[in-house]
C-alpha cells in the first residue's frame, strides 16, 4: 500500500491556505464595502453589515458560477463570460447591499462599484510590487543589472 502521509499534509496545507484566504478575502472586501458605503452616504452602516454582505455575496458569487458554467458554449465565450459574469455579480451584490444596509440600490450600487474599484487598485498595487521585486530579485540571482 502506498504511503500517502505526504499527500495527506499537502492537502491539509492546501485547504488550509484556502480556508485562510477565503476569511482574509472577505475582511478585505467587507472593509472596502464599508468604505464605499461610507463615500455612498448609505445611514446606519457597520462593518458586521458589511461583512454579512461580503459573506451572502461569496455564496452567491458560487452559485452564478456554477450556473454560467453550465450552459453550453458560454464557457468558451470567455470575454463574454467574464463580462456577463461581472455585471450580473454586480447586481446580485447590489441586492443583497440594498437588502442588508436597508438602503436605496442606487446607494448600494455605487458602494458595490466604488469596493470593487478599490480592490482593483490595492491588490493591483500588490501584484504590481511582487512582479517588481521578484524581477528584481531575478536580475540579482543571475548577477545583471537592468
Amino acid at each position: 500500500m502506498p504511503d500517502l502521509t505526504g499527500l495527506g499534509l499537502s492537502l491539509g496545507v492546501i485547504a488550509a491556505i484556502l480556508i485562510v484566504s477565503v476569511v482574509v478575502g472577505l475582511v478585505i472586501g467587507a472593509a472596502f464595502l464599508l468604505l464605499g458605503a461610507v463615500i455612498a452616504s448609505i445611514e446606519n452602516r457597520s462593518y458586521g453589515k458589511a461583512l454579512g454582505s461580503t459573506a451572502l455575496y461569496f455564496v452567491a458569487s458560487i452559485v452564478i458560477g456554477v450556473i454560467f458554467g453550465l450552459i453550453p458554449g458560454f464557457r468558451e465565450a470567455q470575454v463574454l463570460n467574464v463580462i456577463v459574469q461581472l455585471i450580473i455579480g454586480l447586481l446580485v451584490a447590489s441586492l443583497i447591499t440594498q437588502a442588508i444596509f436597508a438602503t436605496s440600490f442606487g446607494k448600494a450600487l455605487l458602494a458595490q462599484v466604488l469596493a470593487f474599484v478599490f480592490s482593483l487598485v490595492v491588490f493591483g498595487a500588490i501584484a504590481i510590487a511582487i512582479a517588481v521585486g521578484l524581477g528584481v530579485a531575478i536580475q540579482g540571482l543571475n548577477g545583471g543589472g537592468f
